[in-house]
This record gives C-alpha cells, sequence and structure tokens, in this order.
C-alpha cells in the first residue's frame, strides 16, 4: 500500500501515539470495514444517557452562553448516516437562522420548520407533543 505521507503528518500521528502500522490498520479497515463490535447493552437513560433534568435546564444554558466564547463551537455530528439525514432539515433551518433568517419567516416558509420548532417548545415546558 503505497501512501504519501509528508513530514507533517508523520509529525502529527507520532503527536497523537499512532504507529507508522497502526495509521496502517486504521487505512485498512477504511477500505474493508470495520470489524462488527459486540455490544454489551444500549444506552439507555441513566446507563449512558445522562438525562438533565427540566429544573436545571436554564443554568445549563447560561452556562454555556458565558463559556462558549472561551471554546471555538462546532456542531453536533451525528454517529449514523440515518441520524444525519433525520437532522439534515433541522441543520438546514440553522444555518438560515445563522445567516440572519427572520425565524417568523423562516416558520411561515417552512411548515416543517413551525412545526418542529413548536413541538419542541411544547417537550420544554413539559406539555405532551401530540
Amino acid at each position: 500500500m503505497l501512501l504519501m505521507l509528508n513530514e507533517q503528518d508523520i509529525h502529527q500521528l507520532e503527536g497523537k501515539g499512532i504507529s507508522r502500522e497502526g495509521f496502517l490498520q486504521q487505512i485498512a479497515h477504511f477500505k474493508k470495514g470495520f470489524p462488527a463490535l459486540k455490544l454489551d447493552r444500549p444506552a439507555t437513560a441513566g446507563d449512558g444517557i445522562r438525562v438533565i433534568d427540566e429544573r436545571n435546564v436554564e443554568e445549563y444554558v447560561n452556562t454555556y452562553h458565558e463559556r462558549s466564547g472561551d471554546y471555538k463551537v462546532l456542531k453536533f455530528v451525528p454517529a449514523s448516516g440515518a441520524a444525519t439525514r433525520m437532522f439534515k432539515e433541522v441543520f438546514a433551518w440553522r444555518d438560515l437562522l445563522i445567516a440572519g433568517v427572520d425565524p417568523d419567516s423562516l416558520k411561515e416558509s417552512k411548515p416543517e420548520a413551525k412545526h418542529f420548532f413548536e413541538e419542541m417548545r411544547q417537550s420544554r415546558s413539559g406539555k405532551t407533543c401530540r
């Protein structure tokens, strides 16, 4: 397998503790596929998933706003292709809002966005959605 790595690539791999053999094995996995994992159990609320108490949401939101300027905030990346497709529209709406589109205009032009945001508001207020 011929791979062209420059000095910077090699230095970055070494800095991450990745050997040449380990790197080649990772590339092979991408080419051939990854071995199947045997999962112990699914993640559930309280066992792998931390449930945020509704009473603490405002505190977490405030903490995020206070500290996010100290970091480079990227974005949520779903772990599966299905999740990526599921959130595609939500990310598109977010990008429109970031670009300055008025939220009310977005909801008027995209009925599904209006429905989504109404459902989110209801779920945050403790009301059931449907």
